[in-house]
């Protein structure tokens, strides 16, 4: 219920916590932003860890805040520039599966259905601790959305599809899946395993895919934006799609370094040639 510029305060305070004092993943982080920018100097690698710590920090914030914003106040925080170009696909009865990835605040892309008369799925990955999960499942839901557990993403598809019912599907699609079960593209110039997923869904459903390009603007105010990816997936050879979504979300992290998840541990598997 706290105003931005007290919660600031906070955020402040536990960027300190976790970067100084805890020192959460520095290692890791630091590996990654050095791996992913092998040309930036060492001064450069700390300057985009401190601003990734900052971020982070408000991110957990933000994410908190959800859970008293009004209608008005979400549409103050984050913007989309081209919500209509979904209606195109609405009138044309086509579903869409929607891909994003670990970058800037997703968690405030469930105000999307302010703006279509699409039914967001909200797929998620359901947290060990209760408490917090049935927090975010709340959050999620408070717009319309629909939070649905990863393991029932194949059930709701069918529940929806026979009920003539049209979706927009949320992946947050750069998550590491098991080594067995991956498909491989080159992300920040390495190979990158990814969940086949979305081209399955897409492909079965023959529906649109989009990827979402989220950028700060300021602090707690961010722009999204809908990108093609295909309309054609069932035209799209095997990977194609994930290479797509790759590309598109490697140049955004290529703008706005800070805001991308370097706390994942990403490139845990390695891609046997």
């Amino acid at each position: 219920m706290l105003p931005f510029f007290i919660l600031d305060m906070f955020s402040f305070l536990n960027f300190i916590f976790m970067r100084y004092i805890f020192k959460y993943r520095l290692k890791l982080i630091k590996k990654n932003i050095h791996q992913s920018f092998p040309e930036k100097s060492k001064k450069e690698v700390n300057k985009i860890t401190n601003k990734f710590y900052l971020h982070f920090s408000d991110l957990i914030f933000e994410s908190l805040k959800v859970a008293s914003f009004s209608e008005k106040q979400y549409k103050k925080h984050i913007t989309y520039t081209n919500s209509e170009y979904l209606e195109q696909f609405y009138i044309e009865n086509r579903n869409i599966v929607l891909l994003a990835g670990h970058f800037a605040n997703w968690e405030w892309v469930s105000s999307l259905p302010m703006y279509t008369n699409y039914q967001l799925l909200a797929v998620y990955k359901p947290l060990k601790n209760a408490f917090w999960n049935s927090f975010i499942v709340q959050t999620r839901q408070r717009f319309n959305s629909i939070a649905v557990p990863m393991r029932n993403t194949f059930r709701t598809i069918f529940e929806f599809k026979n009920n003539n019912k049209l979706f927009i599907l949320g992946l947050i699609s750069d998550q590491c899946p098991p080594k067995r079960k991956a498909l491989w593209s080159r992300f920040l110039d390495r190979d990158t395993a990814y969940f086949s997923g979305p081209e399955k869904i897409s492909n079965k459903q023959n529906a649109v895919v989009l990827y979402l390009s989220v950028y700060k603007t300021k602090r707690h105010k961010y722009e999204a934006t809908f990108k093609m990816i295909t309309d054609s997936p069932q035209k799209m050879a095997e990977g194609e799609i994930i290479q797509n979504f790759s590309s598109i979300l490697e140049k955004d992290v290529q703008l706005q370094p800070e805001l991308y998840m370097w706390s994942h541990n990403r490139w845990k598997y390695k891609k046997e040639h």
